[in-house]
């Protein structure tokens, strides 16, 4: 599927990434573009949603993207990342954020993927 939205590069590098992204979700609630989104959301996956894409550059390890599945054209404003289709685990999580996601994060990769016999693709991850 499509979405669109806009995006940040972080690095996992001394938690970069732990404490940017929460700070992208505040400036995109207090700007304006999690309402904006909201009006795009007509795709198969209802909601807004981070997407974490691995980038691995020299300086950068991933973009962290807040957007919406979308079945319309791009949008001003915004850029375009297209999902492909997958297997996916699905996990919930409960509690305040962003500490509970993040913390479901370091599960996963520490409990689950070990002990799952699932291989991860570098296929992008949905936080909905």
């Amino acid at each position: 599927f499509q979405a669109i939205g806009k995006k940040q590069s972080y690095s996992y590098k001394e938690g970069e990434n732990l404490k940017g992204i929460p700070l992208f979700w505040e400036e995109a609630n207090r700007d304006g573009t999690i309402d904006s989104l909201a009006e795009w959301n007509d795709g198969c996956v209802k909601g807004i949603l981070g997407i974490c894409a691995e980038i691995t550059s020299s300086t950068k390890d991933m973009d962290y993207w807040i957007a919406v599945a979308t079945t319309k054209d791009k949008a001003e404003g915004f850029e375009t990342i297209t999902i492909p289709q997958s297997k996916w685990a699905v996990f919930e999580v409960h509690g305040p954020m962003p500490h509970s996601i993040q913390n479901t994060w370091k599960q996963i990769y520490a409990e689950w993927f070990p002990k799952s016999g699932y291989i991860q693709t570098n296929s992008p991850q949905l936080e909905v």
